[in-house]
């Protein structure tokens, strides 16, 4: 007796399309397949493309929703992952920049762009330059127009960052890579060139009292004695000391405020002074090839320091001499008696000599006037 064929979505109270109600007799009907199926006396239903149907999987897995296939037929199509829309088809499809569909119009057209002649765009979207006369008027280089493109991507190729990339363009990120490490190299060639005079600098400098930084490349000048006491040490309780800038505000109070030494600073005058002029006279001199040390033989350092500051001047002086000499105004140099000067002091005289209005002027006398002893 053959077995009626209930494979239909009809028949079915979970397949997909329209439910129909059964009846007892059907869904026993049904049952008894099923059971036959599982235990092997009945072939396995099979899908759409012929495959067998295991019949231990049940019906709601075996058998798409209503709502993705309405056919209601038993598949496990629908379980498998999808590779219709990932995005894949549209991994290359970008908007070709800079295209132009075939030759381009001889004459203007109606309704094209008023500048360029395209029939693709209007004249304020137009990217061109904007011509003094423009093609709708000159009938002149009309150009072709731009290819349009639709290009519809999905939701995965919208959002990819790297869709339309162009990979040529990282040449030149490498180029530019490449460049700034020849010039490292030519740089550290000539590093390893100046690090000797480098070292020579920072021996002369550590002699003189100097402060050499090797990566600034700056020389500081550091003429303190270490023996001395720092002048914020010398009031702790002093609250006018600021320890970021490192310098006192207002009046310091020392403990010794009846010494002679109080608020002493050593300054840039006097020896200081000769012997900073002396030290880069001796630095210069070096640049320009001479070979002399101040540390070793200061007198020799001394006398030609001396010797180049009498020849400066006497160049100065030549330098002077010829210029006079040759555009004149000698006479402007030479400064005007006292007398003869304008003063700010006014003196009214009558016709005598005698002083009527202003200031009497003094007595001259050989001896000191306005003089306290021991003031």
């Amino acid at each position: 007796m053959d077995r009626p064929d209930f494979s239909s979505s009809n028949m079915m109270p979970m397949g997909g399309g329209v439910p129909v109600k059964q009846t007892r007799e059907q869904r026993r009907q049904i049952k008894e397949l099923e059971e036959a199926r599982k235990a092997g006396k009945a072939p396995a239903e099979k899908d759409e493309e012929g495959n067998a149907i295991n019949p231990h999987i049940p019906q709601f897995i075996s058998r798409a929703p209503w709502y993705v296939d309405e056919t209601g037929g038993a598949s496990l199509k629908h379980q498998r992952v999808r590779h219709d829309n990932d995005g894949e088809d549209d991994k290359n499809k970008w908007y070709q920049r800079g295209i132009r569909a075939g030759p381009a119009a001889t004459k203007y057209r109606k309704g094209a762009c008023e500048n360029c002649g395209a029939n693709t765009h209007k004249a304020k979207d137009c990217l061109g330059r904007p011509r003094k006369l423009g093609a709708k008027w000159s009938g002149k280089d009309i150009q072709p127009d731009e290819v349009i493109q639709n290009v519809d991507l999905t939701w995965n190729a919208k959002r990819d960052r790297w869709n339309g990339y162009d990979p040529s363009e990282h040449k030149t990120i490498v180029e530019e890579y490449e460049r700034m490490e020849e010039l490292r190299k030519q740089l550290e060639e000539k590093g390893e060139a100046e690090q000797e005079t480098e070292e020579k600098f920072a021996e002369v400098s550590e002699a003189l009292g100097q402060a050499y930084d090797p990566s600034s490349r700056i020389m500081t000048r550091n003429l303190r004695m270490r023996e001395d006491t720092a002048r914020y040490l010398m009031a702790s309780d002093n609250a006018n000391y600021d320890p970021k800038t490192r310098t006192m505000h207002g009046d310091v109070k020392t403990v010794n405020q009846g010494t002679p030494e109080e608020g002493f600073v050593r300054g840039s005058t006097g020896e200081a002074a000769d012997f900073d002029k002396l030290q880069k006279f001796a630095w210069q001199a070096e640049e320009r090839g001479a070979s002399f040390n101040i540390q070793a033989n200061p007198t020799e350092g001394a006398l030609l320091h001396k010797k180049y500051l009498e020849e400066k001047d006497r160049q100065k002086s030549k330098v002077k001499g010829g210029i006079l000499e040759k555009y004149g105004g000698e006479q402007f140099l030479v400064a005007p008696p006292k007398e003869l000067t304008q003063s700010e002091a006014y003196v009214e005289y009558s016709a005598s000599g005698t002083i009527i209005k202003g200031e009497k002027t003094k007595a001259k006398s050989r001896w000191k006037e306005d003089g306290i002893h021991l003031n």
